[in-house]
C-alpha cells in the first residue's frame, strides 16, 4: 500500500509549489530553477570558501515541504564536495502549526494565505524524500525529522554531538516557528562564526520589521548581542542571505599596525 502511495506522490516531489503559485511566481513557462540555481551556486561558492578555511559543520533545513530546495542542496553537497557535512531536514509535514498572536497580524494569516494546516504533503512523501537523498549522499548523511519545531528540535539538536551549523535554510514561514528554531540553534551551539542563514521568507508581510522572519532575527539579536547578521544577497522574490558574524571574538582587542 505505503509503495503504491509513493509511486504516485513521486511524480509530485521537488516541485516549487502547486501549479497555480508556481504560474503566479515564475509565469506559465518559466522554471523556479531559473531562480534557485544562480542563487545556490553562488551561495555554495561562499560555502566552499569558508569550508577551505576550516568552517566545519552540517547543512539544516527547516520547512521542506515536497523536497525541493532539499534537493537543490544534496545536489550541492555533492557538486560542491562538501564530504564532511550531513544534511538535517525538519518539517512536520502536517501543515502549518496554529497561528501565533504576532503571526495573526501578519498580511498573510490575515488574508488567508496562510492557515493552520496549510502546506501538509501527502502521506508518505517523508519517505520517498528519505529514499531519494539518502541515495544520492549515503543514508548515514541524511536525516530527515518529522514533527512540529517546538517538539523535535529539542532532544534531537540537544542530542548531537559536537553540533555545528555550516548552513542553515530557514523556510517555515511563520514569526513563531522562525523564532523557535533560532532560539533552538543558538541554545544548543550550532551557531558559529561564518555560520551562513537563508531567511527565506524574509519580504513576508511586506517586510514590516515587526512581523514575520523580520521579527524574529530582531529579536534573537536582542536576546543574543554579541552576534551580528550581515547581509550578504537576496534573491527571487524575498529570500536572504546573511552570514552570522560573533563579534566577541575580536571585540576589545586592540591590534597593532606594522
Amino acid at each position: 500500500m505505503i509503495k503504491q502511495l509513493l509511486q504516485r506522490t513521486k511524480k509530485k516531489l521537488f516541485l516549487p509549489c502547486s501549479s497555480e503559485v508556481y504560474a503566479g511566481l515564475h509565469g506559465p513557462n518559466k522554471s523556479a530553477d531559473a531562480v534557485y540555481l544562480p542563487a545556490y551556486d553562488r551561495l555554495f561558492m561562499l560555502l566552499k570558501h569558508f569550508y577551505l578555511n576550516g568552517l566545519r559543520g552540517d547543512i539544516f533545513e527547516f520547512g521542506v515541504f515536497q523536497g525541493y530546495t532539499a534537493h537543490l542542496l544534496a545536489s550541492c553537497m555533492n557538486r560542491f564536495q562538501l564530504k564532511s557535512a550531513a544534511l538535517h531536514l525538519f518539517d512536520s509535514f502536517e501543515g502549518l502549526p496554529s497561528a501565533s498572536e504576532v503571526d495573526q497580524l501578519g498580511y498573510e494569516s490575515q488574508n488567508k494565505i496562510w492557515q493552520s494546516g496549510m502546506l501538509k504533503t501527502t502521506a508518505g512523501v517523508e519517505k520517498l524524500i528519505e529514499s531519494t537523498l539518502g541515495h544520492m549522499l549515503g543514508k548515514q548523511r541524511l536525516h530527515v525529522v518529522k514533527g512540529f519545531f517546538d517538539e523535535t528540535l529539542p532532544p534531537y539538536l540537544g542530542a548531537l554531538e559536537s553540533p555545528r551549523a555550516l548552513l542553515v535554510h530557514l523556510d517555515c514561514d511563520l514569526y513563531s516557528s522562525s523564532k523557535c528554531v533560532l532560539q533552538a540553534l543558538f541554545k544548543y551551539g550550532l551557531i558559529q562564526d561564518g555560520t551562513v542563514l537563508i531567511c527565506d521568507d524574509w519580504m513576508t508581510s511586506m517586510g514590516n520589521p515587526n512581523l514575520g522572519q523580520r521579527r524574529a532575527v530582531k529579536e534573537i539579536l536582542e536576546e543574543f548581542p554579541s552576534w551580528e547578521f550581515e547581509p550578504y544577497f537576496n534573491y527571487g522574490m524575498g529570500s536572504q542571505v546573511f552570514v552570522i558574524h560573533d563579534t566577541s571574538l575580536t571585540s576589545g582587542r586592540r591590534f597593532e599596525v606594522s
